[in-house]
């Protein structure tokens, strides 16, 4: 998927939009660190008709997060 260049920080909610293919189905993951040695289940998508999803996340206790989209 495509991750698009809106990424927002508002009330405690990470937001950004991301491109996928219509009827895909993905997995969402997260670390707080680059150095910690998994990735950890953030949630599973299914990709909408228009082809973009948007991804929340207000569990985020750290000042940063690293994600990745990955298939299945």
């Amino acid at each position: 998927p495509t991750v698009t260049a809106w990424p927002q920080w508002q009330s405690g909610t990470f937001s950004n939009w991301f491109q996928g293919t219509v009827a895909g189905s993905y997995t969402i993951q997260y670390k707080n660190s680059l150095s910690d040695s998994n990735w950890l289940f953030h949630t599973n998508v299914l990709i909408p008709s228009d082809g973009l999803f948007l991804l929340q996340d207000t569990a985020s206790p750290s000042a940063q997060r690293f994600y990745r989209v990955i298939t299945p």
